[in-house]
């Protein structure tokens, strides 16, 4: 009897495991790849340097060390070019990106989707 529940537990733990592999990127599930990208930009540490004012994301990091706001980026500089600049192989006014993005190309595209979405006012 102990063998059997230990090996009924031992298959319900390899079944969530494979369900967690294989759920997909950090934004799956969501309605939206663009609701997807607000997650990226949280879950990558972004709004620790950068906010995002039209979605009410305010940086974690204040005064000089803080990078910009990020609200209009792609619609000033263009999707192909911040995707660039993420990845580190752009530059913006001559500098590159401190960090370079760490996330799946999934997950850069609904970032830079999101970003897209947030226009100026």
């Amino acid at each position: 009897m102990k063998r059997m529940a230990l090996f009924t537990l031992t298959l319900a733990l390899a079944l969530l495991l494979a369900a967690l592999t294989v759920s997909g990127p950090v934004y799956a599930g969501m309605a939206s790849a663009a609701e997807g990208g607000k997650a990226v930009f949280i879950s990558a540490k972004c709004v620790t340097c950068h906010g995002v004012a039209s979605a009410g994301i305010e940086a974690k990091m204040q005064g000089k060390m803080a990078g910009p706001d990020l609200t209009g980026a792609v619609e000033e500089r263009g999707a192909d070019v911040v995707k660039a600049f993420l990845q580190g192989d752009g530059q913006i006014d001559g500098k590159k990106h401190k960090m370079s993005f760490k996330g799946s190309d999934e997950e850069l595209a609904a970032l830079i989707d999101w970003l897209g979405e947030q226009k100026s006012p």
